[in-house]
């Protein structure tokens, strides 16, 4: 859960990128590069909006890895 909770800000980042990538598709303007959207999303909502839903992430990630863990165990046994 800890490297859900590092990686998160990245990826929100990484997701505002790519909608812009497709806003841009039809729109006129210039792609932004990633300092840009760091530094509108935190003019826009300071350090929370970098951890906008990451509640359901967390809860997602005890299951996941979870069975990722039973898989594994169960394939090596196999093996």
């Amino acid at each position: 859960m800890a490297t859900w909770a590092s990686a998160y800000p990245l990826d929100v980042v990484m997701s505002k990128m790519q909608a812009q990538g497709a806003q841009v598709r039809f729109q006129e303007g210039s792609p932004r590069g990633m300092a840009w959207h760091v530094a509108e999303m935190y003019r826009s909502g300071g350090v929370r909006s970098f951890f906008k839903g990451i509640g359901p992430c967390l809860l997602r990630a005890f299951p996941v890895n979870a069975v990722i863990f039973l898989v594994y165990e169960q394939v090596m046994s196999w093996l």
